[in-house]
């Protein structure tokens, strides 16, 4: 058994000299080699761990989530015994029922027994084109031949042809150097990018809460009826621009490069469509919303659109030492905008300290639905430089020779301005030039977002979370290709001028100021520059003026609904108050609150990455579940979704499923009230 037990977890240990280490597992002390993975020692022991996915002659995937134990270092805490290697001194309980039950609903999950799921499984979005496609060797030309450039070149392929088929796939897949199979499981992860041609324009009718409150009946209905024989009709969760003319839609016509909105459509107006030369197409949509400058709230308060000199703050920067760049950065309290409020000068300060490669990366990647501040300044000039800057400080500060800039596929019409901006920006300040900039684009994926799926996408990897990386590991340590990394949102980057230009004491004196957006039932969108101290969401709605306003949602989709009793609670980034995403949604008391939770819903489920169990069958069946109660009047199995809110909460492996879990257990508390 030794032997065997040995022969299995070789590719875990450094040698065959390992040392021999002794484990407790629940109260009886076990000795096997150093780094033994955890599930053969307790097998080897005759403790029962129940398990789907293993194998000794598979490689563990940790996928299922079935063979949980505690880890009794961080009580409550379920580890992976698949995964995990054995050290001197870990306490492992296979008994805590907490977890046992976690298992055993991730063990329904997988096996998908419970009624709620379908029998018959949807027909996958992209479908395998099995006829031909043109020769690309004009397109792959373009891209050097690595694995990184698999997006870009399926994004053009797309543009060109409308689609990527086997073929194309095939020949991008020989230019990169990597397997069909696994290009193809790249590409078909992105919604704008299908395998299969339909029509050559595409229309896409956001369906976000904006678009949703201020559009008419059977809007999509029509749409599919008056141009369904002309144009490819489909839905997305977010378009951004559409706050400013709601409900708006993205057009994408095959052989261009850009995409063209269609804004305040209208049932009456619809026929035009038919011949998209008839319809009055956007490529740049004009802001529509009212800003609230920093500076209202008293003369101390300095608007972080004030005019400032970039080239002076960036040539003075070049020549500060890095350890006072980051001091300056502590000092102001800069916390990461895109909703964690994670300190920024901890990550620059760890990744300065890293010795080679090391990269700068800013997360522009805004999907979540009702959140448009990052893209509002990227479309102004202004902030677009000071975006740049902040990121090439950043670069400087650290040590780092490289920078993307990672967009979402609605805002790509962006990047010719983008890269205008930092070649003026590199004519200015010349000791910046040695930093390469690039601009990668994303094509439709929400979760590319989350910070690990948005490395993996530049990578040229699935864009889902890693869930090879231990938790404790940051991308600080291993981050883009392995190096260490910075990682900031646009809204933090546009911070840095700004901090560097003002005196610490006026920065002390104010706080830095928090963009929020607020859409849903107001006169006009509203973008609003708060301090974080003290900052009520009833102050918010009182002053941009909001009448008979009964719920919010505050900190995009992925957040409960918060009811009018609890305007009184805080926005920031601390524990238990509201998330400082920077997205609030109002609802008056007109609105159907049970189709606003279906609507959250249905985007949980359409934006999960299917990775792990937990969260793929999960959010499938709350959509049914829910949809069963609300619109049957069917008798749900309470324990059971609760057992499933709590697996999902503890057990996914990333915040998507955790906040999934979050957000189910809410509306059942409320079934009453829905009802």
């Amino acid at each position: 058994m030794f032997a065997k037990l040995w022969s299995r977890s070789w590719r875990h240990m450094r040698s065959f000299a390992a040392r021999t280490v002794n484990i407790i597992v629940d109260g009886k002390t076990l000795s096997a080699p150093e780094n033994t993975l955890l599930i053969d020692v307790l097998r080897s022991a005759k403790i029962r761990v129940p398990t789907l996915c293993y194998n000794p002659r598979l490689k563990t995937g940790g996928h299922c989530k079935v063979c949980m134990v505690e880890d009794l270092s961080r009580p409550g805490m379920p580890v992976m015994s698949c995964r995990t290697p054995i050290k001197e001194g870990m306490s492992i309980s296979t008994t805590n029922p907490t977890i046992k039950a976690y298992a055993e609903t991730n063990k329904i999950l997988t096996l998908r027994k419970h009624p709620a799921i379908p029998k018959k499984l949807p027909t996958p979005k992209h479908e395998e084109e099995k006829g031909t496609s043109p020769d690309l060797s004009s397109i792959l030309s373009k891209y050097p031949r690595r694995k990184e450039f698999i997006l870009p070149l399926g994004i053009a392929v797309a543009d060109q042809f409308g689609y990527i088929g086997a073929n194309a796939v095939e020949q991008i897949a020989a230019h990169v150097g990597e397997d069909k199979a696994r290009v193809s499981s790249v590409l078909i992860k992105y919604k704008f990018l299908p395998s299969k041609h339909t029509k050559k324009t595409h229309i896409y009718l956001c369906t976000c809460h904006n678009c949703r409150l201020k559009s008419q009946p059977h809007l999509l209905e029509n749409l599919h009826e008056f141009v369904g024989d002309t144009c490819e009709v489909h839905t997305m969760n977010w378009l951004g621009v559409c706050i400013n003319g709601p409900p708006a839609a993205m057009v994408k016509v095959e052989g261009t490069s850009e995409i063209e909105y269609l804004m305040n459509i209208r049932i009456e107006d619809i026929h035009k469509y038919k011949e998209m030369t008839r319809v009055s197409l956007l490529k740049e949509v004009p802001d529509n919303l009212s800003f609230f400058p920093f500076d209202r709230l008293g003369k101390d308060h300095i608007s972080l659109m004030s005019d400032i000199d970039v080239k002076a703050i960036a040539d003075k920067a070049s020549n500060t030492p890095a350890n006072e760049i980051i001091q300056r950065i502590e000092d102001a309290n800069l916390r990461g905008c895109g909703g964690a409020g994670f300190p920024t000068f901890m990550k620059w300060k760890t990744v300065s300290k890293a010795e080679g490669d090391k990269y700068v990366v800013c997360n522009g990647d805004e999907g979540l639905p009702c959140a448009f501040k990052d893209g509002w300044l990227l479309r102004h000039k202004n902030m677009r430089e000071r975006v740049i800057a902040g990121m090439h400080i950043c670069a400087k500060t650290v040590g780092s020779k490289k920078a993307y800039l990672y967009i979402r596929y609605e805002y790509r019409n962006l990047v010719s301005a983008i890269h205008e901006t930092v070649r003026e920006f590199k004519l200015k300040c010349q000791q910046y030039a040695d930093i390469e900039f690039e601009v990668r684009v994303g094509a439709g994926t929400y979760i590319a977002g989350e910070e690990t799926a948005l490395l993996s996408s530049i990578q040229g990897d699935e864009p889902i979370p890693q869930r090879d990386r231990p938790w404790y590991v940051h991308s600080t340590e291993s981050g883009l290709f392995g190096k260490p990394t910075v990682i900031n949102n646009i809204e933090t980057f546009a911070h840095v001028p700004y901090v560097l230009s003002l005196p610490l004491q006026v920065l002390k004196a104010s706080g830095l100021p928090k963009l929020i957006g607020v859409v849903g039932d107001v006169k006009r969108p509203c973008l609003l520059e708060y301090s974080l101290d003290n900052l009520s969401l009833q102050s918010v709605i009182n002053e941009i003026g909001a009448q008979n306003i009964e719920n919010a949602e505050v900190g995009g989709a992925t957040e409960p609904l918060v009811s009018r009793r609890d305007f009184s609670r805080n926005i920031s980034f601390k524990r238990g108050d509201l998330g400082a995403v920077g997205s609030v949604v109002l609802f008056n008391k007109e609105r159907n609150v049970k189709e606003i939770y279906g609507a959250k819903l249905d985007f949980m489920s359409d934006e999960c990455c299917g990775q792990c169990y937990p969260c793929r069958e999960g959010s499938r069946m709350f959509c049914c579940g829910y949809n069963a109660a609300m619109y049957k009047g069917e008798k749900v199995d309470t324990k059971f979704f609760g057992d499933t809110s709590a697996s999902l909460s503890r057990c996914a492996l990333c915040g998507h499923g955790k906040a999934l879990g979050k957000l189910f257990k809410n509306i059942m508390d409320q079934e009453d009230k829905l009802h």
